[in-house]
């Protein structure tokens, strides 16, 4: 990071301690060269801390990219997906509370409903077939 020069613009869209490239994570390796913290923190503009934390971290990067955040949990697992999808090509007309009851989750509706339509599962075969009705079927046999 290069000093600003004097009566060179501030930028203001610059932003404050940013995650280091990966490119700059390489230089910042020079450690194994046997060059100090302080000395390859002066040569890239940085504290000898960032510098210090940065080799210590590199075995933990993967290809030198950082490893991802760990964020909120899914409200759905693959085996609960597994389950609602198994639970929906048995029976296309399966009401929520139903998918719900025997999948064994504890997801919302709108948590459920979202995930079949990411999967192509919306009313997939509801629509190419309606339920046949109890009446309906004894008019068939009749």
């Amino acid at each position: 990071m290069v000093p600003r020069t004097p009566l060179r613009p501030i930028n203001s869209n610059g932003r404050r301690n940013t995650e280091l490239t990966p490119k700059f994570r390489v230089k910042i390796t020079e450690h194994e060269f046997e060059l100090s913290y302080a000395k390859i923190a002066a040569r890239h503009g940085l504290s000898a801390s960032i510098v210090q934390y940065t080799v210590e971290q590199e075995r933990l990067l993967r290809d030198g990219h950082s490893m991802p955040r760990s964020g909120r949990p899914k409200a759905l697992t693959e085996g609960d997906k597994r389950a609602v999808i198994r639970i929906i090509k048995r029976d296309p007309f399966a009401g929520s509370d139903d998918i719900r009851e025997q999948s064994g989750t504890t997801a919302c509706n709108k948590t459920i409903f979202s995930m079949l339509r990411d999967e192509k599962y919306d009313h997939w075969e509801a629509q190419k077939r309606p339920r046949l009705k109890a009446e309906l079927a004894a008019k068939r046999l009749a």
